[in-house]
């Protein structure tokens, strides 16, 4: 319904204001000069469909340019395509640009001509736009105060520089489209009576509480699963009544999740709960990463990449996936999983099981230790590892620093094996505890704040060995 040029390109500088006549159709069009256009791309001149294009649609908007469809919910142009009516969208676009051809009014043809195109991603036909009534959420300030909310420190994220993409969203938040067309999820309570008269309802109603009309047509749209996700963390708990649940659990302490839906759930997730509980959902918003293939690479079904927990945990254990998944979780990060690890961390769950259970078949029980004069070299060797690794830990969970914890433990597991207590219960002399690497590596002090516990090659490659 409209040409569009860049407010910048002399080419066309004259020509804005003017219109231009849509062939075949003989429809005028006028020509506007809009920022969006990019000068350098093909003839720097746009047509403007505000009804089959997100972009066009703006730009008309901003021109007032009337919004015309031409193709139907069944793919097929409908009356506003005059002689191409009926006809599949396929079938008419070789039938436009044949009579194009046939006028004389096609010039080059590039060929072949790439551009973006979305597809769905299941059955991966082309998608049209079309312009729909649809239902919008006014969300500004809402968003204001889901905003404060991260600002105050009420709710705060963990790392923090994940704050900087809940802020971009928020900030920049459009009113919400709410609606769907899909068969399934939670359907849209608003009822249009015979008369035309829309009306909102909890419940199932028997009339239309204007005109009293008992013919009544729900919404055939649903709400868009976010929404319903965005009521969870009270919606849960019994609301909107006042149950024991909410009070004790609203809010929750930490949200873990992925940080691909910071802006899909957890911004909405803010926004519903500061509205409807006058207080934030959660108190911190823990982000990790994806989980991907030893590659890097994102796992899906078509890439054959995909590693089915379920198999894992029957084949290894739960506790094997779980400490992989741990140790790989750096804070924000992928997590990079390999058949490999898992198998890995099955062996170390072995070895904590037979180190316990070789303590426990010498008499091993609660008890105070013993007095420092009484203790070997080997006992305090061993008691400096594991003092080492409590400390480790101490500092790394409360931070959310998990995987530190994880592979320190499993690092002084990996020293302290059950052949080398034997061996230093039975020959100290052979106690690794004796070797310069051996002491180093049980003295080594915890982590400072601010850092990462480390040990050096040699140090490791000894406790390994030992």
């Amino acid at each position: 319904t409209g040409v569009a040029v860049n407010p910048t390109d002399e080419r066309y500088k004259d020509l804005v204001g003017k219109t231009a006549i849509l062939p075949i159709m003989n429809r005028e069009l006028p020509i506007v000069a809009d920022e969006a256009i990019d000068k350098d791309f093909g003839t720097g001149a746009l047509k403007v469909t505000p009804a089959h294009d997100p972009v066009d649609f703006e730009i008309g908007q901003r021109h007032g340019l009337p919004a015309i469809t031409v193709i139907g919910l069944d793919g097929r142009m409908n009356e506003n395509a005059g002689p191409y009516a009926g006809l599949d969208r396929y079938e008419a676009r070789k039938a436009v640009l044949d009579e194009l051809r046939a006028q004389g009014l096609v010039g080059t043809e590039i060929r072949p001509y790439v551009h973006p195109v979305g597809h769905c991603q299941r059955c991966h036909a082309e998608v049209e736009p079309l312009l729909m009534e649809q239902w919008y959420l006014r969300v500004a300030e809402l968003a204001r105060a889901a905003i404060a909310a991260v600002r105050e420190g009420r709710t705060r994220f963990v790392p923090q520089r994940f704050e900087r993409n809940y802020f971009d969203w928020m900030e920049n938040l459009r009113d919400w489209c709410i609606s769907r067309q899909l068969w399934w999820g939670h359907r849209i309570p608003v009822f249009t009576c015979a008369n035309g008269h829309q009306f909102a309802s909890v419940d199932d109603p028997a009339a239309c509480p204007r005109c009293e009309s008992a013919e009544l047509e729900q919404d055939p749209d649903v709400l868009d699963t976010w929404f319903s996700s965005a009521l969870w963390p009270f919606s849960t708990l019994g609301w909107p009544d006042k149950t024991q649940d909410l009070e004790d659990f609203y809010p929750t302490s930490v949200l873990v999740t992925g940080y691909d839906i910071i802006t899909f759930w957890v911004s909405r997730m803010m926004m519903m709960g500061v509205h409807f509980m006058e207080a934030v959902p959660f108190f911190d918003v823990h982000i990790h990463g994806m989980v991907r293939d030893f590659r890097g690479k994102k796992m899906s079904k078509s890439f054959g990449n995909v590693i089915d927990p379920l198999v894992m945990i029957d084949k290894y254990g739960a506790d094997a996936l779980r400490l992989t998944l741990i140790r790989g979780a750096t804070l924000g990060s992928d997590v990079p999983v390999d058949e490999k690890w898992i198998e890995g961390d099955r062996n170390f769950c072995n070895k904590l099981w037979n180190i316990s259970r070789f303590a426990l078949l010498n008499g091993a029980a609660p008890a105070e230790l013993p007095a420092r004069d009484r203790l070997t070299l080997a006992d305090r060797w061993i008691l400096s590892r594991l003092d080492t690794v409590t400390r480790e830990a101490d500092w790394a969970i409360p931070r959310k620093r998990r995987q530190i914890s994880a592979r320190s433990s499993r690092t002084c597991s990996s020293g302290c094996s059950c052949s080398c207590i034997r061996s230093c219960r039975s020959s100290p002399k052979s106690c690794g505890a004796r070797s310069p690497a051996g002491r180093r590596s049980c003295a080594r002090p915890g982590p400072r704040r601010g850092t990462t516990p480390t040990k050096t090659p040699s140090a490791r490659s000894r406790s390994f060995r030992m």
